[in-house]
């Protein structure tokens, strides 16, 4: 299970560094938690499962 979440989140930890480099980390957090938030309210589930 691990390796699969670790899968499932690292394109969002990827953004997050790029994005926290022009922006801060704690305005990246926000817009992953943002993503992440808004389609399990909209889909029930996390990206793709």
């Amino acid at each position: 299970m691990k390796s699969q979440v670790l899968n499932i989140i690292s394109p969002f930890i990827k953004y997050g560094l790029e994005e926290a480099k022009d922006t801060s980390y704690v305005h990246a957090l926000q817009e992953i938690a943002a993503i992440i938030g808004t389609d399990r309210l909209f889909n029930g589930r996390i990206l793709g499962n």
